[in-house]
């Protein structure tokens, strides 16, 4: 049995996939000179069934549609922004207009790959990919839920999008696991809830620390499933709350705070207020460490505290 605790997020998909494709051999895996020590176990076991076809990510992309229309389960492999924005009219047109099954995983999601620059930010993906119908798109937190949605995956219709961070996270406790409802409570509280995604659920778990000690209570959902949305089931919970607050390491425009308030806004209670963390337009494009980038843009610990702090002070009529 894998140790969760210590394996990257990508490996734990790999080795999960590396058992399935024992068990299917339809399934076939596609990159763009795309490496990660788990593919190692795929290429000793299953060389004709993985493909490196280099910088090449439309042709890629209509690669995997044209198997896809021939029974195989395809899997393409790439950093985030590369896949998404320099193939993203194959995407529209010859796999989400065609409603094939395939499985984009992508490791980078938000400032993964920070010192990188611009080109490797995946801090608008989750906006671009949303503008597209027929796409599941998602987005774990933790290792051990990656893999209970690895074992799903394969069985969704249309394409599914799976956005990972890259390092090794720790797994989150819970109950038990909220596949078709697209989200989990993570942690109980009756102040304000806190909706984020991927990396930045495990920085509001370390915010919730620091402000207990100050008689704020939050409680954290990990949206996993950001499309379709379950939109009946999130708002069962969200009616609780006159206060709600959404995390996003991502550009706000289009991303997850923009989505819920769009969905959500009249469905809450009319007297709930919203606060959206994400990054501006000013801080879009920047360079730097990841923790360096956090505080510039008021994503680091101490922003987070301040900001949730103030508004939990805010007084509703």
């Amino acid at each position: 049995k894998m140790n969760r605790k210590v394996l990257d997020m990508r490996d734990v998909f790999f080795k999960k996939t590396a058992k399935l494709m024992k068990q299917d051999k339809n399934i076939i895996l596609i990159t763009n000179d795309m490496g990660a020590p788990s593919l190692d176990l795929i290429k000793s076991n299953f060389n004709d069934r993985i493909f490196n076809l280099g910088i090449t990510e439309q042709n890629i992309i209509s690669t995997a549609a044209g198997l896809a229309s021939r029974g195989k389960k395809v899997i393409v492999y790439s950093i985030s922004t590369f896949i998404t924005l320099r193939a993203l009219e194959q995407i529209k047109l010859d796999l989400c207009v065609m409603k094939l099954p395939v499985i984009i995983v992508t490791v980078g999601a938000g400032y993964a790959y920070a010192v990188d620059g611009p080109t490797h930010h995946a801090i608008d993906d989750i906006s671009v990919m949303n503008s597209l119908a027929n796409i599941n798109i998602f987005s774990p937190s933790d290792p051990d839920h990656l893999e209970s949605i690895t074992n799903k995956i394969f069985k969704l219709k249309n394409l599914s999008y799976l956005r990972l961070d890259r390092g090794k996270y720790p797994k989150l406790e819970h109950k038990k696991k909220h596949f078709d409802d697209g989200f989990r409570i993570v942690k109980k509280g009756k102040n304000v809830c806190v909706i984020s995604t991927a990396n930045m659920v495990h920085e509001s778990l370390k915010i919730a620390k620091e402000l207990k000690k100050r008689g704020i209570d939050l409680q954290i959902i990990d949206l996993f499933r950001i499309k379709p949305l379950n939109i009946q089931r999130i708002t069962t919970i969200l009616k609780k709350f006159r206060k709600i607050c959404i995390i996003e390491e991502h550009s706000k425009n289009g991303g997850l705070g923009s989505i819920l308030i769009k969905n959500l806004h009249d469905k809450v209670s009319r007297k709930c207020k919203f606060l959206h963390i994400g990054i501006e337009d000013e801080d879009l494009y920047t360079y730097g460490s990841r923790n360096y980038i956090h505080k510039m843009s008021g994503l680091d610990n101490h922003s987070l505290i301040r900001k949730i702090k103030k508004f939990s002070q805010l007084r509703l009529i």
